[in-house]
């Protein structure tokens, strides 16, 4: 018999491998990568980069178009992805997309938020399900310095501006708001009318990916309602601790 060489058995020519091929991924790149602020997100500009490895995207022009919008509410951050316009996603090429964020004035965090995004397995040629891109992003808080203490130095305080009157976008329309209840309210209006479409359509005969987008939204409602009341207490919690250390400082 003949030695085994590298060409393959007997001497013969090795076959190709089959049954192998390489992961599907989703790579996170652009300005946004390294992290932004709230106020470059206030201003836009941001880029976002998605660069698939072992798929592509759908083909370009009407297809590509009609999953702008499913891409961008793939961003886990319900004030990006409200703020965002479908002109804002372009295919680049067979496997990158970029994302140019428009200004979203109304955006406004109380912490740190760190992004995840989700490309829907509409817009990809080869997965059948939905592919999280790698690395996560975040998006750093802003303070500004109290004018009541505008001694500087190592004892100025920090604060986060006043929150109402305050803008909110939702569902394309731009609303302003008085207080945090008047928020809650909208929202929640905005939630019930979300819940009201997706029953609707899970009472339908449309495809299941329709209603999970359905869903989807009102869980993102129901974040935003949560964050309205996070971002009340918080604020209450620092001005209570802000008026015990001016009274400190006056004393």
């Amino acid at each position: 018999m003949a030695a085994v060489t590298r060409l393959g058995l007997y001497g013969g020519p090795r076959a190709p491998y089959v049954g192998f091929s390489a992961a599907i991924s989703a790579a996170l790149s652009g300005t946004v990568a390294a992290g932004a602020s709230e106020t470059a997100i206030v201003a836009g500009g941001e880029t976002l980069i998605l660069t698939l490895t072992a798929d592509t995207w759908v083909a370009s022009g009407a297809t590509f178009n009609a999953q702008r919008q499913n891409i961008i509410d793939g961003i886990d951050d319900a004030q990006i992805s409200a703020g965002l316009a479908v002109t804002d996603v372009v295919r680049t090429s067979d496997t990158v997309v970029t994302i140019t964020m428009s200004p979203i004035p109304t955006y406004d965090i109380t912490s740190d938020s760190v992004v995840e995004h989700t490309i829907p397995a509409s817009a990809l040629v080869t997965s059948s399900s939905a592919l999280v891109a790698a690395p996560t992003f975040t998006i750093t808080v802003e303070a500004a310095t109290d004018p009541r203490l505008l001694g500087g130095g190592s004892g100025a305080k920090k604060y986060r501006k006043t929150r109402y009157p305050r803008r909110v976008f939702i569902d394309g329309k731009l609303y302003t708001v008085d207080s945090a209840a008047e928020e809650r309210e909208l929202l929640r209006a905005y939630r019930e009318r979300l819940e009201i479409e997706a029953n609707s359509l899970e009472a339908q005969d449309v495809p299941r990916e329709t209603v999970k987008k359905a869903r989807l939204k009102v869980i993102k409602a129901e974040n935003r309602i949560a964050a309205v009341d996070d971002r009340e207490q918080v604020w209450l919690e620092r001005l209570r601790r802000e008026d015990e250390e001016i009274l400190l400082v006056y004393h």
